[in-house]
């Protein structure tokens, strides 16, 4: 059990003392139990057991100490905090050339209250901001990641992304269990009273919230206030559009936000996404085509979902004039900060999926245009269909 990844041993000392425990060659007890045991076995003994005396735990031996009751309460406060701790978030695969750009962001901001990661759709802010949360969260009390994706509604001829009333404040309610567990259950209806409710709680200890997606719209108003993050809590927040901390008007924004523009991969880690996705590994490069991966990385632009789908349109395709064919339709045009550049990108290789795969991703109200119909929510499985 002590060599067992991911298991943290919590010793209860009950009427023994920790240095009773290691194993004493002179007691009768365990002269018994090495009986008929090689050499080996009793040697994997004796290590666990000086091992486990030196655990931090609890001593407990009746004579002048507190209650048992006492010693329970404290072993399952200790065991329920822990089961509370937050785990890992998947990072996803093939993911390069984060680490350098987290450890900058980290040594440099990591005392502001407020951390804006700011980007055109696709650059890799929620990538970033998963790798920000796996690596800041054992530093605070509590924390929680809330992908507002699952929240969108799509409102007019535009498709503008809005949160709706009643989603906020299902969002309110997500970041209360999180964070406070044990209050989780409190009654609230709307918007309007659930953040006094979240000041209240949340300026108690110190917390980090990922707020993942957020539309420009003034709904962070009611998730985030500087009375929430006191005592070096954190919010960590990606949007497209840097104005949407503009409304949060009660935070020194000199001092306590900082706005990190998310910029694409560089020429070397853009070549190892698209050659994972392309040949199941970069190591697997096929001879012949180093120029033309070189070439289609380069004209991806450092954007990682380009280089994505674009590496699993030409997954198994051995045929160098198709992939000239796709170096062709991504060099015919620039990337713009709207985003309409990289959706022509995607329409690449949307029309290479047969014509079954195609339907799926059309908008039942306009069979003749796919452009509403790919949209952030299902990358994941265009992706997918590319690649089987």
């Amino acid at each position: 059990m002590l060599d067992t990844d991911r298991v943290k041993v919590l010793p209860v000392f009950y009427k023994v003392e920790p240095d009773e425990v290691s194993f004493r060659e002179e007691s009768a007890g365990f002269v018994e139990l090495t009986l008929g045991r090689d050499e080996t076995c009793i040697e994997r003994w004796r290590d666990a057991l000086k091992r486990a005396s030196g655990l931090n735990g609890w001593v407990h031996d009746a004579a002048g100490q507190s209650p048992e009751p006492d010693l329970v309460k404290a072993i399952v406060r200790e065991v329920s905090d822990l089961a509370n701790k937050p785990l890992l978030l998947d990072v996803g695969d093939y993911v390069f050339g984060t680490k350098s750009v987290v450890d900058g962001i980290i040594q440099k901001h990591k005392e502001v209250s407020i951390l804006v990661l700011w980007g055109m759709g696709g650059i890799g802010k929620s990538t970033l901001a998963i790798e920000l949360y796996n690596r800041l969260r054992k530093t605070f009390a509590a924390s929680c990641y809330v992908d507002l994706k699952s929240y969108y509604n799509y409102v007019g001829d535009s498709k503008k992304k809005v949160i709706r009333d009643k989603d906020i404040v299902k969002v309110q309610k997500h970041i209360l269990e999180y964070l406070c567990p044990t209050e989780g259950n409190l009654k609230f209806k709307t918007k309007q009273e659930g953040k006094p409710i979240l000041e209240e709680r949340l300026s108690k200890k110190r917390i980090l919230v990922v707020l993942d997606d957020v539309p420009d719209n003034g709904e962070l108003y009611y998730w985030i206030s500087s009375k929430m993050l006191t005592d070096g809590s954190m919010c960590i927040v990606t949007s497209r559009d840097k104005r949407v901390v503009e409304k949060l008007n009660n935070f020194d924004m000199k001092k306590a936000v900082h706005v990190h523009n998310v910029q694409g991969l560089g020429s070397e880690n853009s070549r190892r996404v698209f050659a994972s996705y392309a040949f199941g590994g970069y190591w697997n490069e096929i001879k012949g085509f180093e120029k033309l991966v070189a070439k289609i990385s380069e004209a991806c632009r450092g954007v990682p979902i380009v280089l994505k789908v674009c590496g699993a349109l030409l997954k198994d395709r051995e045929d160098a004039g198709y992939w000239n064919e796709v170096l062709k339709e991504l060099n015919s045009g620039t990337f713009d900060d709207d985003g309409s550049r990289i959706f022509d990108c995607l329409k690449i290789s949307y029309d290479a999926l047969p014509q079954e795969c195609q339907e799926m991703f059309l908008d039942k109200g306009n069979r003749d245009s796919c452009r509403e119909g790919i949209s952030d929510w299902i990358i994941q499985v265009f992706l997918e269909c590319m690649t089987s």
